[in-house]
């Protein structure tokens, strides 16, 4: 008896077993790296917390994007993909009114203080006595840096810009590079954010401005861009969490 092949058949369903094995070899995709932008002010506990949360979140992937918070905002402005975004005050209000914002909330303080050489030996500790003849002081550049603004703005409101803004041989823009420069001996003083002053504790002394009475609050924020909306708010739970606030308050964020 004849045996008839039925070739129809055989090709569909030898196409559909290498389809099937395709499918089965094909590599999966890896998830979307979940994109933080940080402003370089918060990045030491955004670090830590992030490196704390992917150790419990093996598959997860995150992207930390660093730079200033003036100029991270206006790529969030612009409709840059983010997920989230850690700054500090006016940016954060800024995007609210823009309606771009899903959640936010408050996980530390930035404010200006005065960090000198281990001993203070100008005796410094107020405005007024930055006008001492002869003094280095450092600082942020006002046009872009929010301490270096309100140094400027408290000591125009004293009427001191003039007697002390001659002693100003440094404006930086980073608070690191402004702290390095009083601990190497390059500078008397310089005023920078609380957590800059923390970070070298070791190799100066801190000491507040009372005249200096402006602040700055810190905000991690949930993006209404993000594409991945639940992970997203699950990392701010844990940014905004006790753990969290407390490495926070620890690092000088208060």
């Amino acid at each position: 008896m004849n045996r008839i092949t039925k070739w129809p058949q055989v090709l569909f369903f030898s196409g559909l077993v290498i389809c099937c094995l395709g499918a089965c070899l094909k590599k999966p995709s890896s998830p979307e790296p979940l994109r933080v932008l940080c402003g370089s002010s918060m990045h030491p506990p955004i670090q830590s917390l992030i490196n704390s949360y992917l150790a419990t979140h093996p598959g997860l992937s995150i992207e930390l994007d660093l730079g200033g918070a003036e100029t991270l905002a206006p790529r969030v402005l612009s409709g840059a993909p983010a997920d989230l975004f850690i700054a500090h005050s006016p940016f954060p209000e800024e995007l609210e009114r823009k309606g771009l914002i899903v959640k936010m909330v408050q996980v530390g303080v930035l404010r200006p203080v005065l960090i000198v050489p281990p001993g203070n030996p100008k005796s410094l500790g107020s405005l007024k006595s930055l006008a001492a003849e002869g003094l280095r002081i450092g600082t942020g550049d006002p046009r872009y840096s929010t301490c270096g603004e309100f140094f400027v703005a408290a000591l125009k409101e004293h009427n001191l810009f003039e007697q002390v803004s001659k002693n100003v041989v440094f404006e930086g823009r980073t608070h690191g590079e402004i702290a390095r420069s009083v601990t190497v001996g390059g500078l008397d003083a310089a005023i920078v954010w609380n957590f800059a002053a923390k970070l070298h504790a070791d190799r100066c002394e801190s000491l507040p401005l009372p005249e200096v009475t402006a602040s700055a609050a810190v905000y991690a924020i949930a993006l209404k861009s993000s594409r991945q909306q639940e992970t997203a708010l699950a990392l701010l739970d844990w940014f905004s969490s006790p753990a969290a606030l407390q490495i926070f308050s620890d690092s000088g964020y208060r």
